[in-house]
């Protein structure tokens, strides 16, 4: 399963790649969850834009022979009901940066630990260089404890 956040594309998606090694039955999810969503106080045309961009994304997958799942909840109450629901072994999704999100992502790794095999959150950092009118896409994977070596300059 891959939890999709902040990176609702296909194309230039690692933590999605992740999630399709050795991968038998995928499914794909983002979570609104209305706790956030009211603290956040979005307005209309973000919100406007959050739907088309979900509704993009779940074109793209259908295109591919799956479909988005939005569902509205809690993750930490959403995801372990997926986990049982699904017979779920593994899930992806990218690192969170900031605190609320970071604290979220350790209590759904402790209730995950109850039913998924692997969890694989990989942290991507896109670097601006004033001189490149294009964004340098820089991946670490923290799977072994492994890092890549810095990007060339």
């Amino acid at each position: 399963m891959h939890w999709f956040r902040k990176d609702l594309r296909l194309h230039d998606n690692p933590s999605l790649c992740e999630a399709l090694v050795n991968c038998r039955t995928f499914h794909a999810v983002y979570i609104i969850d209305p706790v956030s969503a009211r603290a956040a106080n979005v307005s209309a045309n973000r919100w406007k834009f959050l739907l088309d961009c979900l509704t993009d994304l779940d074109k793209s997958l259908r295109d591919c022979g799956s479909r988005l799942h939005v569902i509205r909840g809690q993750p930490t109450y959403v995801l372990p009901k997926l986990f049982q629901e699904w017979n779920v072994s593994k899930l992806t999704f990218e690192c969170e940066t900031e605190p609320f999100g970071q604290r979220r992502d350790v209590a759904v790794a402790v209730l995950g630990e109850e039913f998924v095999e692997e969890a694989v959150e990989t942290l991507v950092c896109r670097l601006m260089f004033p001189k490149h009118s294009s964004t340098l896409l820089y991946v670490f994977y923290f799977l072994n404890n492994a890092t890549l070596p810095p990007p060339p300059l």
